[in-house]
Formats: C-alpha cells, structure tokens, sequence
C-alpha cells in the first residue's frame, strides 16, 4: 500500500520530507511513470507538493529573476517578462506537447537532469535553491548538480537567474534527428568589440551538459570569430574520453555554433 501526503506550506514539507526521507517526491508528475518503471514495488511514501503554493510562481525583478520549483514549462515559456529578460530559457520549455509542458516543473527538470532545459540554465549561470529542515539553506550552479547528489533531507525550492546583462548574446537550438536528440545553448558577453565571458553547453540523452571549455576558452579576450571551433573535436575527447556523444550530435553542435559565431561577427 502506498501513503500519499500533501503538505501545505514549506515548513511542513520539510518537516514530512525529514520524517520520510526515502518517500518518492511528487512534483509536477510527468516523469512519474519513468520513475516508477525502474521500481520493483511500488514506493511506501509519496510526498505530493502541488499543495505548497510557495512552490509556485515566477518573480522577475531588477537584481535577477525567481523560479518557483513547481513552476511549469508552459508558464515559463509563456511568460512575457520571461520572454524578455531569458529567451534562451523559454525558448527550452517550449518544446514537447502541451500535456507535458503544462504538468513538467523546473524544479523537477532540474533533478531528474533533463537535457532539454538544462544546457540553457546553465549558459544563463542559474543557481538552484536547497533547503532541508536540519540542512543550512545553499544555492548551487546547476553544472555542479550534474556530479554532486543532494544531501539527504534536502529538496529543491526554486531556481534563482542572474538578470540579463547589456551586450548579452544568447543561442537555443534544439535538433531532432534520427541519431539522437541534441540542444546547443550558448552566451556571450561582448563589449567593446570583444568576447568578455563566453559559455557553451551542448546537452543529449547521455550527457545533460557539457560545457565546451576549449572553445570558450579560445573565444574569450578576442573579437568574435568562428576560429575557435577548429578546437571542437579536442574539447569532446576532452570531456567525453569515452565517446558517449554521438559523431552526429558533434557536427550538428559544431554546425549550429559555428553558424551562430559567423552571424554575430
């Protein structure tokens, strides 16, 4: 027999979580079935969160923007502050069909590692919130949730985005293909004529993010050029010794930048 219960408020969410610490986290539920899948028995505890209103919702403000975790794509992808201040991010949840859209959280993408939305958090230098009831509140960049586990006892609260920055570019492209899914997100900070930061992350089913630090690396300090690409091969080998990433997700990634850069410069 399976328990469900459904907390109020933060407090008592914490509280029940810390009572049951291997209970199953329910959020928006459409990745639930996949979950539930990979079990042998179903779980003794559910811990439904669509009751916490606190959860919920979208602040965007002068110093940097707010993401409740139980905010869904389709609210973020229609959002018009949203639109205006992160594009990147909206253009991510506005893909898959409605149902899911309109039932997937951020808080939830965000644990289960999705690749679709997180290469365009982590360009944009998003922090995700944590928080347990005997565990100090931190916040942490999303590409380090991709090798650190959560603390036990700890859940995610929100998703915390730096404001847009003047002479901010941002790329989002996602391709569907035969071979494999993959999204290309990208930012760069130019000013003066000059890359100030730069970041690029390429995403696939195998690899959520990976950020191509060679490239950046050859993009930063200089005016904007395609040239740093030629190091694209090197910055795979790099951080995927292994080869998980398919050779069609490198030229398409290596395709979509390259394309990016020639039309900024």
């Amino acid at each position: 027999m399976t328990f469900l219960h459904r907390p109020k408020s933060v407090k008592e969410l914490l509280k029940t979580h810390h009572d049951l610490p291997d209970a199953m986290v329910l959020a928006g539920g459409a990745g639930l079935m996949k979950t539930l899948h990979k079990r042998a028995e179903p779980p003794h505890d559910v811990i439904d969160l669509s009751g916490v209103e606190e959860l919920k919702g979208i602040q965007v403000g002068r110093f940097g923007t707010w993401l409740g975790a139980m905010s869904t794509l389709h609210a973020l992808s229609d959002d018009p502050l949203m639109r205006k201040n992160h594009p990147c991010l909206t253009q991510a949840c506005s893909y898959g069909p409605p149902q899911v859209r309109a039932r997937a959280s951020i808080g939830g993408i965000v644990a289960g590692h999705r690749y679709e939305v997180l290469p365009a958090l982590m360009v944009m230098g998003a922090r995700v919130e944590f928080r347990g009831l005997e565990v100090p509140k931190r916040r942490d960049r999303v590409q380090e949730l991709l090798t650190q586990q959560a603390a036990r006892g700890e859940l995610i609260l929100a998703v915390h985005l730096p404001p847009p920055a003047l002479g901010e570019q941002l790329l989002f492209r996602r391709i569907q293909g035969g071979s494999g899914d993959v999204v290309i997100a990208g930012r760069l900070l130019v000013r003066d004529g000059q890359v100030k930061e730069a970041a690029l992350v390429v995403g696939t089913p195998d690899q959520p993010g990976l950020h191509l630090a060679l490239v950046e690396a050859g993009l930063v300090g200089q005016p904007i050029s395609a040239r740093p690409i030629a190091r694209m091969e090197q910055a795979y080998l790099d951080l995927d010794p292994e080869g998980t990433v398919s050779s069609y997700a490198r030229a398409a990634s290596a395709r979509v930048l390259r394309s990016w850069l020639e039309q900024l410069s």
